[in-house]
């Protein structure tokens, strides 16, 4: 069966989605998640950036 014909009936079927494939590695489901938390991370630490520069720069007139 082509990988698209495949696919769809997945789609439509998602319970035989268990049905195919091997159950993939935990560590892959780790590195995912730590990924994750490293962007949120990133993202607090650039927003906590922007309130400080925020309170340290003059106000700028418009």
């Amino acid at each position: 069966m082509n990988k698209i014909a495949q696919s769809v009936r997945l789609w439509f079927a998602p319970q035989r989605i268990r049905e195919e494939g091997d159950t993939p590695d935990y560590r892959f489901s780790l590195a995912n998640e730590r990924t994750f938390l490293a962007w949120i991370r990133t993202a607090l630490a650039l927003i906590g950036g922007g309130f400080a520069v925020d309170q340290f720069l003059p106000e700028l007139a418009w």
